[in-house]
């Protein structure tokens, strides 16, 4: 099996992203996207599963006594303002190595990196289950998007939603999502058929 290494593995990454960001995804409108993102995870060997516009991945050997955990991001974006100073849907690459397209940052660079994780840790046996998942309707809060997808899976264990913020003081958002632990009568526990999100 290949060995991959980090700069091929980031080299990868960046050309697959370059490829989402050329691709509109704006929320509710995310078939293309999730088109080209599943073709190219069953290229790379996988098996995948679709639903609407939500891509998911088992990795091989999935074993229901080891505990799973689930990597997802989501695949829509916002429509594009008039503010924008570099076309939205043309990936271009600044002289300070950051790159630039609607997407790139919320959440394109999250699903690029969970998904190159997830193949890599997939080359060899893990003592634990990972699914990968891109969503759809994460900006709109869609019905279409994770909330009817969980129920499609195997009971999940842990979940890690990356988000790519940059710490600045104009902006910082934290989610916390409650699953059964005592917590502020806002952010109620609940089941995980109706797991509320909270957002501060």
């Amino acid at each position: 099996m290949k060995n991959y290494d980090i700069p091929t593995l980031t080299s990868e990454a960046v050309s697959l992203l370059q490829s989402l960001i050329a691709i509109p995804s704006i929320s509710r409108e995310e078939e293309k996207a999730a088109d080209f993102l599943q073709t190219y995870i069953e290229q790379q060997g996988m098996n995948t599963g679709r639903k609407g516009n939500n891509v998911w991945c088992l990795c091989p050997g999935f074993d229901l006594k080891k505990p799973t955990l689930l990597l997802n991001s989501h695949i829509d974006t916002v429509k594009p303002v008039n503010g924008w100073r570099k076309q939205p849907f043309t990936p271009s690459l600044g002289t300070n190595g950051k790159l630039y397209g609607l997407g790139s940052n919320d959440a394109g660079a999250s699903v690029v990196s969970l998904l190159q994780t997830f193949l890599y840790l997939c080359r060899t046996q893990q003592t634990y289950n990972l699914i990968f998942l891109a969503s759809c309707e994460e900006e709109v809060s869609g019905k279409g998007g994770i909330e009817c997808i969980l129920p499609e899976l195997p009971p999940i264990d842990f979940r890690h939603c990356r988000r790519t913020y940059r710490n600045a003081a104009s902006h910082c958002r934290k989610r916390i999502d409650g699953t059964g632990c005592n917590s502020h009568r806002t952010c109620r526990p609940c089941s995980p058929q109706r797991r509320r999100q909270c957002y501060i």
